[in-house]
């Protein structure tokens, strides 16, 4: 393969599901956030997410953690699992 389609070729950390995202989460500020994501990604993409029928891409990971990070919440998003994967 070529030097330029290899650019395009790089193995990229996708995540998947994310059942306990906000378990740790206060239950006002869950809602809140719950929220955001439903505006970010709306309610329907939410939930293929939430039960693993989508993958969320490494650039939608670091949107969710900006929406954590935004509310002072500490630590990072934590998905279910993470699943590598050619990034085209």
């Amino acid at each position: 393969s070529s030097a330029a389609s290899d650019v395009y070729k790089r193995q990229v950390l996708f995540a998947s599901g994310m059942d306990h995202l906000l378990d740790n989460i206060p239950h006002a500020m869950a809602v809140t956030i719950r929220k955001e994501m439903y505006s970010l990604m709306g309610r329907n993409m939410y939930y293929r997410i939430r039960n693993k029928e989508r993958l969320l891409h490494p650039d939608e990971q670091k949107q969710i953690a900006a929406i954590f990070s935004k509310h002072g919440i500490k630590f990072k998003p934590a998905f279910d699992k993470y699943i590598e994967k050619y990034d085209w």
